[in-house]
């Protein structure tokens, strides 16, 4: 099993901890990202790990974006004006990918989990809840724009953009 990235245990208990670019740590003024854990077991310490990857990412970016930005920098670079010019590379994706799939967990495990409970009262919504749910799937995996029930007066293509620009957003990249 590989070793989980940024996370280190030591006689205190979980640690995540990450440098700093070079180039980046007098702006920040730190060497390392340094954050104590304590009280959870390895597979929640390998989730926050994976969120403190992204975090940071995201902070990198930022910071970087603000260097350039800068009378030093200023002439480096105009790719983040407003648009969707920017690149993300594969790994920012993924873990931009990653954090919402675990909020999306969490969410579903404080909420009354995957499951309801199915009674003779409510087996007919949750049938037709389930029916809906593998309809928007499918419509979104084969760009079928009748199939989407729940979004009718929106493009396929552009229905859930929401979500990625919140995603985006919260993660600093726009």
């Amino acid at each position: 099993m590989p070793k989980q990235q940024y996370l280190s245990k030591d006689n205190k208990g979980w640690k995540l901890r990450r440098r700093v670019p070079k180039a980046l740590q007098t702006l920040v003024g730190k060497e390392n990202w340094i954050e104590r854990i304590s009280g959870v077991d390895y597979r929640t310490a390998c989730e926050k790990a994976k969120v403190f990857g992204v975090t940071t990412d995201a902070e990198i970016k930022r910071l970087e974006g603000q260097r350039k930005s800068s009378p030093a920098g200023a002439k480096a670079s105009n790719a983040d004006e407003p648009g969707f010019k920017f690149r993300l590379t594969d790994h920012e994706l993924n873990q931009i990918a990653i954090a919402y799939f675990h909020e999306l967990e969490q969410q579903i495990q404080k909420g009354a989990g995957y499951r309801k409970g199915v009674t003779d009262e409510n087996r007919h919504e949750i049938l037709v809840e389930l029916a809906e749910d593998f309809e928007e799937a499918d419509a979104l995996a084969t760009t079928d724009q009748e199939k989407l029930y729940r979004h009718p007066d929106q493009d396929i293509a552009t229905a859930f953009h929401l979500v990625a620009l919140k995603q985006l957003i919260k993660y600093h990249f726009l």
